[in-house]
C-alpha cells in the first residue's frame, strides 16, 4: 500500500515538473512578421514555469486582443509537455473612413486598427449611414451588416491587390455599388445580386479585354446578366 502511494506521489511530482511552460511561440497563419510574433509572446499572460494546465485560453485571447489591435487569435494550442503555441492571423490595413476630422483605419471586416490625423493612402470607404459615434480601436464599426459582408467579400475576391488597384469604395447606395480605381475608371455594379461572380468578371475584363485608353476614365457598368458596358461619363 505504501509503495503504491509512494509511486503515485512520485508520479505527481514528476508530472508537475515536466508539464510546465518552457516555450511560448506565436505563429501567424497569414504573415511572417517576427517583430509582431515577439510582441504577442511578450504580451501574452503566460508565465514560463507555470503549469501548462493552468494556461487559460480566454484570458490569453482577451489580453492579446485588448493590447494588439491588428491580430485575431485563432486558438491557444498546448503541445505537451512544455510548449504553448498562440496561433493568430494578422489584420491588414485596407480601408479608411473619415469621422470628425480623423481617419479610422480598418481591415476587410471593418475592424478598427488605428486612427490617423493625416489622410492615409488606403481605400476610402463610404457607408450608407454616417457613423453615429467614433469607433474604438480594436472594435468593429457599428455599420450595417450587409455592408460589412460586402466589404469582406470584396477584399476576399480582390485580395491584397485591391489596396493598389482601388482608391474608393462607395456603399452609399445598395442599388449601385461604385469602385473607383487609382487609374481613374469606375466600376459600377447595378444591384448586389451575384456580387462575387460579377466582381470576378469585372476584374477579368479590366485585366484582359479593356483597352488601356479606357482605364483612365469613364465607368464600367457590370450588369446582372454577365455583361459589361463602358461609358465615357460617370
Amino acid at each position: 500500500m505504501l509503495s503504491i502511494f509512494g509511486f503515485v506521489l512520485a508520479l505527481i511530482v514528476m508530472s508537475s515538473a515536466i508539464f510546465r511552460v518552457r516555450h511560448v511561440v506565436a505563429y501567424g497563419h497569414n504573415s511572417n512578421d517576427a517583430e509582431l510574433e515577439q510582441l504577442i509572446v511578450d504580451a501574452a499572460p503566460i508565465r514560463r514555469g507555470q503549469s501548462i494546465f493552468s494556461v487559460r485560453d480566454r484570458s490569453v485571447v482577451n489580453e492579446l486582443h485588448g493590447q494588439i489591435a491588428n491580430i485575431r487569435v485563432v486558438n491557444v494550442e498546448r503541445r505537451f509537455p512544455n510548449r504553448v503555441f498562440i496561433n493568430f492571423v494578422q489584420r491588414f490595413e485596407y480601408f479608411q473612413i473619415s469621422y470628425g476630422g480623423y481617419y479610422f483605419i480598418t481591415d476587410e471586416t471593418l475592424h478598427t486598427l488605428r486612427y490617423a490625423s493625416n489622410r492615409p493612402n488606403l481605400i476610402e470607404l463610404r457607408l450608407s449611414e454616417a457613423l453615429a459615434a467614433p469607433p474604438a480601436v480594436g472594435q468593429s464599426l457599428a455599420a450595417p451588416t450587409q455592408e460589412i459582408a460586402m466589404a469582406t467579400e470584396f477584399m476576399r475576391i480582390a485580395g491584397r491587390r485591391a489596396a493598389t488597384l482601388f482608391v474608393h469604395v462607395d456603399f452609399g447606395n445598395h442599388n449601385s455599388i461604385i469602385l473607383q480605381t487609382r487609374e481613374g475608371i469606375r466600376f459600377r455594379f447595378i444591384g448586389t445580386e451575384n456580387l462575387a461572380e460579377r466582381l470576378h468578371f469585372a476584374l477579368y475584363v479590366f485585366d484582359n479585354t479593356l483597352p488601356s485608353y479606357r482605364r483612365t476614365g469613364g465607368t464600367l457598368y457590370i450588369l446582372n446578366n454577365d455583361s459589361v458596358h463602358w461609358s465615357e461619363s460617370y
